[in-house]
């Protein structure tokens, strides 16, 4: 019985896999709608995203003479596969209602991974313009980065020193909210993170290393058809990763039970779609690009200020 058991929730997770890669595409796709309506156009329709995966996924595959040819092509797969883990194992906790022990540590090292792979992208790419955008994104994640996981520590020392997912859930169901609704020190940390959440995603007024206007594609440039579709795809996901995460550890709605099913996960989503507008959709639509020497200044300032007034709260046990 036990073996019957472990298959299905073997196949639930390879389900949960593609099903997400959908769902991500389709997020976008809403946040290009709602974009394009912020400014009065009618926008693209939500699945132009979809669209868009699948036409680059048949146009050829260039690789440049001055490229690193094996880093070069590995470096999307190792994106889109560290991505897509990464999106799975949040999904499947709201599914399953468990966790692996100190997944927590996992996802991070998992996110940071799939930055580290656009870096290596740009470093491998022999063009100027990617170089350029590769050294613009390791400020950035210097910028936002350390914010990210600093407050990803505090959370869980709060939850009572666990690195597991799944307890920081129960934790906010069993005290009937969200952590955020209930301790100072977890508001202040849930702001980091949120602030944070512009520059993860590349989005205006931080899509510095990708700024179009400026160095074409940043990290991308030399990035064609099917590699330019996996990098996309990685992206989207740990865009929708963030999002979800960001439910997870600070507005966990304490009405769902934990027994999660479908129903949890689609409330997830929603909320998820919330956080992305708030934090992606409206700063793309209302700031212009800010220099990266303001970003740096900005996060480490806004950041450093808020993270040492929870850690001060935190030792006061608040």
């Amino acid at each position: 019985m036990s073996r019957i058991v472990e298959l299905t929730n073997i196949i639930i997770v390879a389900a949960v896999i593609p099903l997400m890669l959908l769902i991500s595409l389709l997020a976008e796709g809403v946040d290009r709608k709602i974009y394009a309506r912020m400014q009065r156009r009618i926008g693209p329709p939500v699945i132009q995203p979809i669209y868009d995966i699948i036409k680059l996924a048949g146009k050829e595959r260039i690789i440049p003479v001055t490229a690193k040819k094996a880093v070069f092509i590995s470096t999307p797969y190792i994106a889109f596969l560290f991505s897509s883990t990464a999106l799975a194992i949040p999904v499947a906790t709201l599914i399953l209602g468990v966790s692996i022990p100190g997944d927590l540590i996992l996802l991070a090292y998992m996110t940071v991974t799939v930055a580290l792979m656009f870096i290596v992208a740009g470093a491998v790419s022999g063009n100027p313009y990617s170089s350029i955008g590769m050294s613009r994104s390791i400020i950035m994640m210097l910028a936002y980065e350390i914010p990210v996981l600093a407050s990803l520590i505090i959370v869980a020392v709060k939850a009572g020193l666990t690195l597991s997912l799944f307890n920081i859930i129960t934790i906010q169901v069993e005290a009937g909210a969200p952590l955020a609704f209930i301790y100072p020190s977890i508001i202040l940390t849930a702001a980091v993170f949120l602030f944070c959440m512009p520059a993860a995603a590349e989005a205006q007024p931080f899509d510095i290393p990708a700024a179009k206007t400026e160095i074409i594609h940043g990290v991308l440039t030399e990035y064609t058809g099917l590699y330019l579709a996996l990098f996309k795809l990685a992206k989207a996901n740990h865009i929708m990763f963030l999002n979800i995460l960001t439910v997870l550890l600070f507005f966990y709605p304490a009405i769902i039970p934990l027994q999660l099913d479908w129903l949890a996960l689609i409330i997830i989503l929603i909320l998820s779609l919330v956080i992305r507008f708030l934090t992606v959709t409206i700063p793309r639509a209302v700031f212009a690009r800010v220099k990266i020497t303001q970003a740096l200044k900005l996060y480490w300032l806004i950041s450093g200020i808020l993270l040492t007034a929870s850690i001060i709260l935190l030792g006061l046990g608040v």
